[in-house]
This record gives C-alpha cells, structure tokens and sequence, in this order.
C-alpha cells in the first residue's frame, strides 16, 4: 500500500494518521459487511517505525478481522511505552470465524517479528475480541 508516510526509516510519523489512512481504504469492505470502524489512536502518537511494513500488516489484519465479521465495530487504539514499543489493540465486538483468524495470525505473525513485534488475540470473552500488534520503534530495535 503506497501512502504520503512512506519516508526514510528513521523519521517519526503520525500512527493516527497513518491508520486513518488504511482504515479508509478498507471502508467500502467494511460497509459491504455492516462493520464500521472507529480510531482512538492519540494524535500526539508518532513512530519511526517501517511504515510500509506496518501498513501492510495492519491492512491485512483489518482485512482478515473484516472477512472474519458481520455487523460489527471494530475499535483501534494504541499507546507508545517507554521502553519503545507500541501497543496496537484492535477490538471487534462480533467476530464469527475464529479458525480463519487463528490460521492468518500464524502467516502474519513471522513478518510482525521482522518489527521486533507481536500479533495475536489479546483476549476473548462473549462477544468482544481484542487483537494485539506490538512493535518496536527503528531506533530501539536496532
């Protein structure tokens, strides 16, 4: 996915804008399944972390949380920790395929540990599942 935040590796970047960005390009398949998104990503959160990478492993987690639900809200919010890493949760409050979810977890788990990073599901109860992505900023991990 090509976006205006693809810049040298080092420099920080807006993570709200940036998923702002990918959130809208996943809209239309999101409202062909009745799901909206909503972004509680804080403005002031900025990275340097790969954002071609990032956008890519985001977009295909949305897309598999997407595929994955019907009538749903799908929440993401995020928070930078000082020891570098970055906390995405993405909650969805109706996910109906857990076996497909589980299977592309596995694939997108090997390219969020090229971000010194994590992705999986954080939690389930009922109705109401949160997926972790973590990832460290460029100048920590290296």
């Amino acid at each position: 996915m090509k976006n205006h935040y693809q810049k040298t590796m080092s420099t920080p970047f807006n993570l709200s804008r940036l998923t702002a960005e990918i959130i809208k390009s996943y809209s239309p398949l999101a409202a062909r399944r009745k799901t909206y998104f909503i972004n509680s990503i804080p403005e002031a959160l900025f990275t340097d972390a790969d954002p071609e990478l990032l956008s890519s492993i985001l977009g295909s987690l949305l897309t598999t949380i997407i595929n994955s639900s019907q009538e749903s809200c799908i929440q993401l919010s995020a928070r930078n920790y000082n020891s570098g890493v970055v906390l995405l949760h993405i909650r969805n409050c109706n996910l109906t395929d857990n076996s497909f979810v589980e299977e592309e977890l596995r694939g997108l788990q090997k390219l969020a540990a090229k971000m010194g990073g994590f992705v999986g599901v954080a939690g389930q109860r009922k109705h109401l599942t949160t997926f972790a992505f973590s990832f460290r900023s460029l100048q920590v991990a290296a």
